[in-house]
């Protein structure tokens, strides 16, 4: 399996489409790169895709300008003019805040609490009596 961890900013706010009963929330992370190129940083940008309660998370605590990190496993396709361009998505396993969780509000005004619904848990070893 192919794994990528990156880091950086949502660069617009998530974006929540339905197929059935899966829901799936879009987003792009804007990555810069560490070293400079004719004076300037580079950016890459990633195009992220969260499944179901992973993807409510998202898009209930994070939007446009939000730090994140974000793990996931990747594949590219070429496309544009003549396919020279590489276009990466990441399908998100993980996501986490980098710096404080802002909280967002709902359509109703109410505001958002920071608890992570992913946070691991302990579990009970299946061949233990």
């Amino acid at each position: 399996m192919n794994t990528l961890i990156i880091s950086g900013n949502i660069v617009r706010d998530p974006e929540e489409k339905v197929f059935g009963d899966k829901k799936l929330v879009r987003f792009s992370v804007a990555v810069r790169q560490e070293f400079k190129t004719e004076g300037e940083y580079l950016t890459d940008y990633f195009e992220c895709v969260a499944w179901d309660k992973k993807g409510e998370f998202v898009k209930k605590y994070f939007g446009k300008g939000s730090k994140v990190s974000v793990q996931g496993s990747y594949n590219s396709k070429k496309g544009g003019p003549e396919n020279k361009t590489v276009y990466w998505t990441l399908k998100v396993e993980k996501v986490e805040p980098q710096g404080p969780l802002v909280a967002r509000e709902d359509a109703d005004g109410a505001t958002n609490t920071a608890k992570d619904p992913f946070e691991e848990k302990e579990e009970k070893d299946p061949f233990e009596d």
